[in-house]
């Protein structure tokens, strides 16, 4: 069985993906990767929903277009990235620039 070069950077890259994937799920496991604080602001120590909702749809939406991708295993080229997934991610992005933006200023006016 003679593979093309599609082939081999096809496997390549779900075996790239894969062990990436492991390793970081193995080092946010043990600990190695601090994730302590990552929903807080850094200056009130208190939760944002914000970022919690940024990290949910950016996961949401990885895990979404990753399985498309390997739906289109056999066509040898990345799926179209869906327009409701841009969107979705792209307002979860305005969300938190809005509610960061708006903290700091709320911060900034209570220093004058």
């Amino acid at each position: 069985m003679k593979l093309s070069p599609a082939d081999i950077t096809c496997f390549s890259t779900l075996v790239f993906v894969t062990v990436l994937t492991g390793l970081i799920g193995f080092k946010l496991l043990t600990g190695t990767i601090n994730t302590r604080g990552m929903l807080q602001n850094k200056m009130t120590g208190k939760f944002e929903p914000e970022r919690f909702l940024l990290v949910i749809m950016t996961l949401g939406g990885a895990i979404y277009y990753f399985s498309l991708a390997l739906d289109s295993l056999g066509s040898q080229k990345m799926p179209p990235v869906p327009d409701l997934l841009l969107e979705t991610i792209g307002g979860s992005n305005a969300l938190y620039l809005t509610g960061k933006t708006y903290r700091m200023l709320a911060l900034l006016s209570t220093k004058i």
